[in-house]
């Protein structure tokens, strides 16, 4: 069972911390055929949980020292990624949101991140340049994506709900008064994964509520028995997500198989995440010489890895990390952002 106690990618060795002087270096490496790569998780990273209301009237999910980081990496010229547990259905309006602030209403999303946009957890990709630029490529085998409509149906009918008007339920056979309630958004689901939402805070806030989200896990593990599936296995966030994702998926793996292939070169690359979903990625970017930025919120087996622990949380702890990285590039964009009158509102 993958439960939060159970934490396999700790190890006793850790990489040299490189600092930012390393993520500099790392990311100078750019060649021809190998550009460099700043890689950045989404939710607790790089973008909010609650919107603000900016100067435009409108609400976004980012600070504007996080949309001048933003900007300061496509202005450097390294290539700006995104690898993130979410499905595009749900990632793409966020990415188009944060590039037309940076570009105007006309911009498309991957005007600012130019490099791999992977969802959910590695099983969706962005294809990228070229007559199918755009194109989503499914990473996960046709027996999971047939247990995957199996294990929604079961996830329907034994959501229970006390009222057609609120979406949280209990899940069947989980004690709610030791377990949390649940439920299945249509928003969030993906081509190749399942999202099952949990009502909870991160962990790394209120650690109690490990017990809480593996009462939920357990039960979801016991169904997948019962039901005869071995193409899907589970993995809990920590941040009140559930995901049941095709056996062996995860972030790791799928920028593992893409540097095979050529698609880059990990050794200038850099990525930002915050959670425990984030460490196996970040242990085997370093082991092949990328380096790793974790966010002041990060879970402590992420900070215990990256070259640089941010002081701030999310986004104004990423933005902390790129200041010093493209000081003159970050400045530049906040100077752009302040003539076009873009910032919170008053």
């Amino acid at each position: 069972m993958n439960s939060l106690e159970s934490r396999p990618e700790l190890h006793n060795s850790q990489p040299p911390k490189r600092g930012i002087q390393g993520l500099i270096e790392i990311l100078s490496k750019e060649t021809s055929e190998t550009p460099s790569i700043l890689m950045v998780d989404l939710d607790d990273t790089t973008i909010e949980a609650e919107k603000f209301l900016w100067s435009d009237g409108k609400y976004h999910r980012v600070f504007p020292e996080t949309m001048a980081a933003l900007m300061a990496i496509n202005r450097s010229g390294v290539n700006l990624g995104v690898v993130t547990e979410q499905s595009f259905t749900q990632l793409e309006p966020m990415l188009t949101d944060v590039a037309q602030i940076a570009f105007g209403d006309n911009a498309s999303p991957y005007d600012l991140f130019n490099g791999p946009v992977i969802g959910e957890g590695g099983g969706v990709g962005r294809r990228g340049n070229g007559k199918r630029q755009g194109e989503l490529v499914i990473m996960s085998p046709p027996q999971a994506r047939k247990d995957r409509g199996k294990m929604l149906e079961w996830l329907g009918a034994n959501i229970l709900r006390k009222n057609l008007s609120d979406a949280w339920g209990i899940l069947s056979g989980v004690d709610p008064e030791i377990g949390t309630l649940v439920q299945l958004p249509d928003k969030a689901q993906g081509i190749a994964t399942i999202t099952l939402w949990e009502k909870g805070p991160n962990i790394v806030r209120d650690p109690t509520y490990v017990n809480r989200y593996n009462m939920v896990l357990a039960k979801v593990e016991q169904a997948l028995k019962e039901l005869g599936i071995s193409s899907l296995e589970t993995y809990e966030t920590g941040v009140g997500s559930l995901r049941i994702v095709p056996r062996g998926m995860n972030k790791a793996r799928t920028l593992g198989l893409l540097a095979g292939v050529g698609s880059f070169n990990r050794h200038n690359m850099v990525f930002a995440g915050d959670g425990l979903n984030d460490v196996r990625l970040a242990r085997e970017l370093k082991a092949n010489g990328g380096g790793v930025i974790a966010v002041g919120n990060a879970v402590p087996e992420l900070s215990q890895i990256a070259d640089y622990s941010a002081k701030n949380s999310s986004g104004l702890g990423f933005a902390e990390a790129i200041s010093q990285i493209f000081p003159q590039q970050y400045e530049e964009s906040l100077n752009d952002l302040h003539k076009r009158g873009l910032g919170l509102a008053e």
